[in-house]
């Protein structure tokens, strides 16, 4: 028959429940803001990158959708003055 074992596998030591975090000294919270900092200007700057992108973009499909106007104003003018010269031939 196998023993009882002297220490419970299963359950955990009050010792495991209490926080054993170090406190935080100056110097590494002074890299924790640095590092924030860094990164929370990277996130900006990504997002005003994305800004301006998504801009051009609408301004890009402005500009073609103009460019697309005048080509049918022109085509339709053609045919206009095409069906005119017609008429009067």
């Amino acid at each position: 028959m196998s023993k009882k074992p002297l220490k419970s596998r299963h359950r955990v030591p009050p010792e495991a429940l209490v926080s054993k975090a170090d406190q935080i000294d100056e110097d590494y919270q002074r890299q924790i803001d640095r590092s924030m900092s860094r990164s929370e200007s990277q996130t900006a700057k990504r997002f005003r990158k994305q800004e301006a992108d998504a801009d051009r973009s609408v301004k890009l499909l402005e500009r073609r959708l103009i460019s697309e106007r005048k080509q049918n104003r022109n085509r339709a003018l053609r045919e206009v003055r095409k069906m005119i010269e017609e008429g009067e031939a």
